[in-house]
């Protein structure tokens, strides 16, 4: 059996696209459709295909959309919402930056809801029930990255990057 790498793909678009990758493949494909339902059944057609996909790969299907939420997490910037706390950030920076923060993936976990909804009427209800996880995701992907960025910026990490250029830049020469 072959791998399916084109559902692997849409998961991990899925996961980049705050869950609209299905929606948005969907409307690029049917964008010349003269049919009406076209897109409706697109939609149905890439979605039963992700579906049978995370039957048969549950592991892969987990971590490739979780990998996509990371990735969307880090490269989308802070949303609006978070910016608008100048005033607070004069008063207590620390806190500031923590309100941001929280804002910030409430936000991108309400957004990621809406994406996973059905239809358009289920998205109070996605929202309702999955944003609060979904932000506590966010959270936790934003602290691990935090995290690292600290780890590496240690001076056994700087100190360990050197040695490594410097065995690189030996085995490079004795060539």
């Amino acid at each position: 059996m072959r791998y399916d790498y084109t559902n692997a793909g849409r998961t991990l678009g899925q996961g980049l696209t705050y869950g609209f990758g299905d929606e948005i493949e969907a409307k690029l494909r049917t964008l010349l459709a003269t049919d009406p339902a076209a897109y409706r059944r697109e939609v149905e057609r890439i979605r039963a295909a992700q579906a049978q996909y995370a039957e048969a790969n549950p592991k892969a299907a987990m971590a490739l959309e979780g990998a996509g939420i990371l990735g969307s997490a880090m490269l989308t910037p802070e949303l609006a919402a978070a910016r608008g706390l100048g005033a607070l950030s004069r008063v207590a920076p620390r806190a500031s930056k923590f309100v941001a923060g929280g804002i910030d993936d409430a936000l991108q976990g309400a957004l990621y809801a809406a994406g996973q909804a059905e239809n358009v009427q289920d998205i109070p209800r996605s929202i309702r029930e999955e944003a609060p996880i979904n932000a506590a995701f966010y959270g936790g992907a934003s602290g691990l990255g935090y995290g690292a960025k600290k780890a590496l910026s240690t001076q056994r990490a700087l100190a360990a990057r050197q040695r490594l250029n410097d065995l690189l830049s030996v085995f490079s020469r004795g060539r």
